[in-house]
C-alpha cells in the first residue's frame, strides 16, 4: 500500500444554517457563502500535493495540467463528518472551522487514528483561517512519522526521500499589483499557488470595460505564459492537458431575470435594485443617477439583496479559482452582457420548435444570435480562444457553444464542454477538480439502452434500427442491451441493475417554458430526475436520446443537470427537440465508435483518451456528414461524398483547420467553388441536428487507457516516474 500524495483541504459548514431554498438569484446554500472565501487561503498560502509542499518546479506543475495533481478542497456539512475517517492510505487532512463549527471539529480529530490539523478562523465567518506553507509542513511531517511508527505496512518511501530532497519554494516575480477583484482573482490565485509574487502597487479595478478588459487579458496572459512554460514530460504524452481555457459568465435563475414587480411595486427600491440586477451589462455595477446610488443602499431589502449578489458572484468565482490553479487554465470573465441574447435565442428556438420552420427563417435568426453572441464576447477573447489547444471550459447558462469562431460554432471548432452556473451549489460542486475515472474498452462490454415509449409511438424502434445498422470488425453487433421500461420503479431499477460505464436513455423529453422544471416522458408517468438523487446509481456517462433535456431557454431544472446531481460525471444532452431518426443515428454513431475506435486506440495504439474528445470528435464527423449531403452538384450519383467522409475522418482528429480542409476537398471533389459550398451550406443547413447536442459535466476527467494497464499501473508508474525526476535532477524548475 502507498501512501497518496493529495492534501486535503476540509472545509466545515454548519448545517444549522442550510436552508431548502438557497439564495434568491443563484440557488447556493447560506454556509457555502459565507465561507466560500476561506479557498483563497488555500490557493494563495498552501500547495495541492505533498509534491508540490516540498518541492515545487515547473516539472513538477505538469501533474496539475493533466489532471493528476489537483487542489482538493471538500466542503462538508458537519453533521456528515462522523461518517469521515481518515486512513493511512490518504491521510494527509487539514480542516478549516471557525466558532460554529471548531468544537465538533476538535471532538473529530480526537477520534482519528492519523493526526489531522484544525485551522479555526477569527469568529465572523468571513474571516478565513490563516495556515501557512511552513505550518502545512509540519503537519505533513508529523503525519509521515506517525505512519512511520504506526503503519510500518503503508510504503511511504518515495514521501520520506521528496522530503529529505526538500527546498524552499522559489518566488515567481509577477511585475504588475494584485487586484483582488472578482474578474481577476482566478488568474491572479492561479499565479499565486505556482509561487506568485505581485510587485507592483494594488490598485482597486474602477472604470469602464476597457479597463477591466484590460486588467483581465493581463493577467489571463501571465497565467498562459506559466501554463506554456511547463515542460512537456511522461506524463503529456500519455495524457493530453485539461481544458486550455475557461470561459466564464455569471449567471442569475431565468424566473428571477423575468420577475417583475406587481401593481404599485414598481417604484419600491427592493424591485428598482432587482431592475439593476436584471439589466447588468457591464463588469461594473450599473446605477442610474447620483440619486439612486445614495437611495438604494439605505434600504434594507436593497442591500441585502445587493450583499446577496455579491456573495453569489464571489463563491461562482472562487470555485473558478480552484479550478484554474489546479489545471493551470487562464480564465476569461464574461460580462453579463451574454445572458442578453436569450431574446434572440427564444426566437430562434421558438422557430424551430413550431411545426413547419423555414430554412431562410432559421437562418435569419441563427445569425441574429451569433451576432449578438459575437457582440457580447470581447474580440480579445475571441483571439485568444481561437487557437489550437486542448479545449474549452464553458460556465456559463449562455448559448456559447454557438459562439463563432471564423465561421464554425465553438462548439465544432473546439473540444467543448459545459458547466450551467444555476443552480449555484452544483455549479460550485462541478467546478471544484475530481479525481481522473479510469475505464478501460472491459468497462463498455455492454452498453444499457433503457427505452421507454407507448406502445402505439411509431418513433419507439428508431434507435434499436439504427445500432442494428453497425457492426464490428468481426461482424458481430454492438453489445447494446436494450430495456423497456413504463414507470418510474422499472427506471430506478433498470439502472440499479447496471454496472457498466454508459446508459443511454431512449424516450421523450418535455420542457414546456411555464413549467419549473424538465421531465423524462415514460410510458405511463413523468420523471424529473433531480428526484431521484440518492435513489440510482448512474453510470459516469449518460446520453439523453430525448427532446430538451437541457433546453437554452428553459428554466435551471433539466433532466441533464438532474443526471449530474445525481452522480454522472458526463451528461450528453439535447437543448431542442430532436429528429428521432438523425437522434437515434447519433447515438448509433457514438456506440460503434466506442466498439470500434476506442478498442483501437487505446488497445492497440496503446493511447489514452478522454471522453470528451470520443463526444466532440463524432460531433464534428455528424456535422461534415450533414454539410455533405445539402451540397448539390446535379448527379446525385457519384461517390464522391463517401470519398470525402473518409478523408475528413482524420482531418477533424488531427488538423485545427479540418473545416477548411474539409470544404476545400468538397470543392476539388465536386467542381464548386468553396463560396458556392459555403452559401449551400448557409440556405439549406440553417441549425443543423448536430448543433442540438451538448456536453454537461465534467467529461474531460474520464480517461479510456489500455486494458491491460490495471489500478497499479501505467498512470501511477509514470507519476512516480515524473516525481523521481523532479526530486532528483538538481536545480530543476
Amino acid at each position: 500500500m502507498v501512501v497518496q500524495q493529495q492534501l486535503n483541504y476540509l472545509v466545515l459548514l454548519p448545517a444549522a444554517e442550510e436552508t431548502q431554498s438557497g439564495s434568491p438569484f443563484q440557488g447556493f446554500s447560506d454556509s457555502l457563502l459565507w465561507r466560500s472565501s476561506w479557498i483563497r487561503t488555500i490557493l494563495s498560502r498552501c500547495p495541492p500535493t505533498l509534491d508540490e509542499l516540498y518541492r515545487q518546479s515547473l516539472r513538477n506543475l505538469e501533474l496539475r495540467l493533466v489532471g493528476l495533481q489537483s487542489y482538493r478542497i471538500i466542503p462538508l456539512l458537519d453533521a456528515e463528518l462522523h461518517h469521515l475517517r481518515i486512513s493511512p492510505i490518504d491521510p494527509f487532512w487539514i480542516v478549516f472551522a471557525d466558532s460554529t463549527t471548531k468544537q465538533l471539529a476538535e471532538d473529530w480529530r480526537a477520534q482519528q487514528a492519523i493526526p489531522v490539523d484544525v485551522v479555526t478562523s477569527p469568529e465572523a465567518p468571513q474571516e478565513p483561517p490563516l495556515p501557512t506553507w511552513e505550518s502545512v509542513r509540519q503537519h505533513c511531517d508529523a503525519v509521515l512519522n506517525h505512519i512511520e511508527t504506526a503503519f510500518p505496512a503503508v510504503d511511504i518511501q518515495w514521501a520520506i526521500e521528496a522530503r529529505a530532497n526538500a527546498r524552499d519554494r522559489e518566488p515567481l516575480p509577477i511585475e504588475f499589483g494584485f487586484t483582488g477583484h472578482n474578474v481577476t482573482i482566478p488568474n491572479e490565485l492561479l499565479l499565486m499557488s505556482v509561487g506568485g509574487v505581485f510587485n507592483g502597487q494594488q490598485q482597486a479595478l474602477v472604470g469602464d470595460d476597457a479597463k477591466y478588459l484590460s486588467r483581465i487579458l493581463q493577467v489571463a496572459d501571465e497565467a498562459a505564459i506559466v501554463r506554456h512554460a511547463v515542460p512537456a514530460g511522461a506524463m503529456s504524452s500519455a495524457l493530453t492537458p485539461m481544458p486550455a481555457v475557461i470561459l466564464a459568465a455569471p449567471g442569475i435563475f431565468r424566473h428571477v431575470s423575468r420577475k417583475r414587480p406587481g401593481k404599485g411595486q414598481k417604484g419600491l427600491p427592493f424591485f428598482r435594485m432587482l431592475r439593476i440586477l436584471q439589466r447588468q451589462t457591464t463588469y461594473g455595477l450599473q446605477v442610474e443617477g447620483e440619486a439612486e446610488m445614495k437611495e438604494l443602499p439605505e434600504d434594507p431589502a436593497s442591500r441585502q439583496a445587493l450583499q446577496l449578489r455579491t456573495l453569489e458572484w464571489t463563491a461562482l468565482t472562487n470555485a473558478l479559482a480552484v479550478r484554474s490553479a489546479s489545471y493551470l487554465c487562464p480564465v476569461l470573465r464574461l460580462t453579463p452582457a451574454v445572458n442578453h441574447t436569450s431574446p434572440a435565442l427564444i426566437r430562434l428556438a421558438d422557430c424551430l420548435r413550431s411545426d413547419d420552420p423555414s430554412q431562410r427563417k432559421i437562418s435569419r435568426l441563427t445569425e441574429k444570435l451569433t451576432s449578438a453572441l459575437e457582440e457580447a464576447v470581447p474580440r480579445a477573447f475571441i483571439d485568444r480562444i481561437d487557437l489550437p489547444h486542448s479545449g474549452i471550459k464553458i460556465v456559463s447558462d449562455a448559448p456559447l457553444e454557438l459562439l463563432p469562431i471564423r465561421g464554425l460554432p465553438m462548439m465544432l471548432r473546439h473540444i467543448t464542454s459545459r458547466i450551467p452556473v444555476t443552480p449555484g451549489n452544483q455549479a460550485f460542486l462541478e467546478l471544484l477538480p475530481h479525481d481522473l475515472i479510469e475505464l478501460t474498452t472491459d468497462d463498455f462490454k455492454e452498453t444499457l439502452v433503457i427505452r421507454s415509449f407507448r406502445d402505439e409511438d411509431p418513433l419507439g424502434q428508431d434507435l434499436e434500427t439504427a445500432v442494428r445498422h453497425y457492426r464490428r470488425g468481426d461482424g458481430t453487433r454492438l453489445p447494446v442491451r436494450f430495456v423497456d421500461v413504463r414507470t418510474r420503479a422499472e427506471l430506478e431499477r433498470a439502472f440499479e441493475d447496471f454496472e457498466g460505464a454508459l446508459v443511454v436513455f431512449d424516450g421523450h423529453g418535455r420542457h414546456r417554458r411555464h413549467e419549473n422544471y424538465g421531465q423524462l416522458q415514460l410510458a405511463d408517468e413523468s420523471v424529473n430526475p433531480w428526484d431521484l438523487r440518492k435513489r440510482i446509481r448512474v453510470p459516469p456517462i449518460a446520453f439523453l436520446c430525448a427532446c430538451d433535456t437541457h433546453a437554452y431557454d428553459r428554466s435551471h431544472v433539466t433532466p441533464g443537470s438532474g443526471l449530474l446531481a445525481c452522480g454522472a460525471r458526463a451528461v450528453i444532452s439535447t437543448v431542442l427537440p430532436v429528429h428521432s431518426k438523425q437522434a437515434a443515428m447519433f447515438a448509433a454513431r457514438l456506440l460503434f465508435r466506442i466498439y470500434e475506435y476506442l478498442p483501437l486506440v487505446t488497445n492497440e495504439l496503446r493511447q489514452f483518451v478522454r471522453w470528451d474528445n470520443v463526444f466532440s470528435m463524432l460531433q464534428r464527423m455528424m456535422y461534415v456528414i450533414e454539410l455533405l449531403g445539402v451540397i448539390r452538384t446535379g448527379n446525385p450519383n457519384e461517390p464522391w461524398r463517401q470519398e470525402v467522409m473518409t478523408r475528413a475522418t482524420p482531418l477533424i482528429h488531427t488538423r485545427y483547420d479540418w473545416y477548411e480542409a474539409v470544404l476545400e476537398d468538397s470543392a476539388q471533389s465536386t467542381g464548386l467553388s468553396v463560396d458556392a459550398i459555403t452559401r449551400m451550406t448557409s440556405e439549406r443547413l440553417s441549425y443543423p441536428e448536430s448543433f442540438k447536442f451538448l456536453h454537461l459535466g465534467n467529461p474531460e476527467s474520464i480517461v479510456i487507457r489500455p486494458t491491460e494497464l490495471r489500478n497499479a499501473d501505467y498512470l501511477h508508474y509514470q507519476t512516480a516516474k515524473a516525481r523521481v525526476a523532479c526530486f532528483s535532477t538538481p536545480g530543476s524548475s
